[in-house]
């Protein structure tokens, strides 16, 4: 049986999936579920393309607030969630 070709996605395709979902994560479950890993899962892709294409949960969310996807005022609540986050886990 023949499976259909998959085509690869641009770089920057790419890049804007993983924003797209994203942010999508972060509506759907707010920003403690913001991982890399979780991006990588939902999008389908290994974690080392999510690392080479989207630095960190900060870049997608900084990368709403430039595109207008989301308000600045909204985007630094998600900024200060995340890091709240990220300081609960490591104590």
């Amino acid at each position: 049986m023949n499976q259909p070709t998959r085509q690869r996605m641009t770089h920057q395709a790419r890049r804007q999936q993983l924003i797209n979902v994203a942010w999508n994560l972060v509506r759907a479950q707010g920003s403690d579920a913001l991982t890399l890993g979780r991006v990588a899962e939902a999008a389908g892709v290994s974690k080392p393309v999510v690392y080479d294409l989207l630095v960190s949960a900060a870049d997608a969310i900084s990368h709403a607030v430039v595109c207008g996807d989301i308000s600045q005022q909204q985007g630094l609540a998600e900024l200060q969630a995340l890091i709240l986050a990220l300081v609960e886990r490591h104590q």
